[in-house]
């Protein structure tokens, strides 16, 4: 007895086009930037690595100097964006409820 109500089955489900656009844009991001993350920490140590063995420091300094750098900043974003909101979160608060 089914009432009318509908079920729709797995294999309808699986061959809709907006729901596997739908899964597939939220998973991608992730797995991209994982990935990204990956390349980028082996480059670097392929460099430093690099470096020490020709005896190099040049590029040895040069490329912990920037790491170092970008460490840095992804952190003074992270921590601005973090106060900003609270921030931003604490003003609403204290506007009148006309608005």
């Amino acid at each position: 007895m089914n009432d009318g109500i509908y079920k729709v089955s797995r294999s309808r489900r699986r061959h809709n086009p907006a729901t596997r656009r739908a899964s597939q844009s939220v998973s991608q991001p992730y797995s991209v930037g994982r990935c990204g993350g990956a390349v980028v920490v082996m480059v670097v140590v392929v460099m430093v690595m690099d470096g020490l063995a020709r005896g190099d420091m040049v590029v040895v300094t040069v490329t912990v100097v920037l790491v170092t750098v970008v460490v840095v900043l992804v952190v003074v974003v992270v921590l601005a964006a973090v106060i900003l909101r609270r921030w931003i979160d604490g003003m609403i608060h204290l506007l009148p409820e006309s608005i």
